[in-house]
C-alpha cells in the first residue's frame, strides 16, 4: 500500500478529503498529520484513517511524519504564510525521506477562497457584526466548495501520476466583491 500523509488533516479542506476518500477503492495507506493525537483522533474517529503527529510549527514531527511517505497532500494552514520558515524544510525533509526527488514533482490545487470560511472562521463576524472584515478592499474573487474541489483531489491520489506537474485552478469563472457574496447565511 502506497502511504499518503494528509496535513491538514482535521480542518476544512483535509476531513473533506479524509471523508471523500472513504467512498472510493484505492490502494493508500491514509495518516492524518495532527498536533494533537487525541483530540484529533476524537475528530476523525468515523473515518478509517492512521495518525501521525505533525505540526508545521514543530520541524521534529516532519521526519517522523514523513517516514515511509510516498505521497504527500500539503495543505497551507491560513495562519502560517513564512515560506522559507515551514515549506522549505518540509519540503527538504520530503527529498531526504524519499517522497520527492529533486525534481519535485508535484500537483498544485488552487482555489480561490472556500464558501465552508463563511460558516466556520467568518461565522462570528456574519452572525454578530452582519459583516466581513477581511483585507481584500473591493478586489473581487471566486468561490469553490470544498466538497467540489476534493472530487479533484481525490481523483489524484487514484491516478496521481498522470496528474504530475500541473496547476489546477479551483475556481468558479464569476468574480464577487467581498461585500456583495450572493447568498450569505442568514445572520437571523
Amino acid at each position: 500500500m502506497t502511504k499518503v500523509l494528509i496535513t491538514g488533516a482535521t480542518g476544512n479542506v483535509g476531513t473533506e478529503l479524509i471523508k471523500s476518500l472513504q467512498n472510493i477503492d484505492h490502494q493508500l495507506d491514509i495518516y492524518a498529520g495532527v498536533r494533537n493525537s487525541n483530540e484529533d483522533r476524537i475528530k476523525l474517529s468515523g473515518y478509517k484513517v492512521n495518525f501521525s503527529l505533525f505540526d508545521f510549527t514543530d520541524l521534529k514531527t516532519y521526519k517522523t511524519g514523513l517516514d515511509g511517505c510516498e505521497i504527500l497532500f500539503l495543505l497551507r494552514p491560513p495562519k502560517i504564510s513564512e515560506v522559507e520558515k515551514y515549506f522549505k524544510p518540509i519540503i527538504d525533509t520530503c527529498k531526504e525521506n524519499g517522497v520527492i526527488d529533486s525534481q519535485i514533482p508535484y500537483t498544485f490545487l488552487r482555489p480561490a477562497y472556500f464558501m465552508q470560511n463563511l460558516t466556520t472562521i467568518l461565522h462570528n463576524d456574519l452572525v454578530n457584526k452582519k459583516r466581513i472584515y477581511l483585507p481584500a478592499g473591493n478586489a473581487k474573487f471566486t468561490l469553490v466548495d470544498v466538497r467540489g474541489g476534493l472530487l479533484l483531489g481525490r481523483q489524484l491520489f487514484d491516478k496521481y501520476k498522470s496528474y504530475l506537474n500541473p496547476k489546477n485552478w479551483l475556481n468558479r469563472q464569476k468574480k464577487t466583491a467581498h461585500n456583495r457574496i450572493e447568498g450569505l447565511p442568514s445572520c437571523n
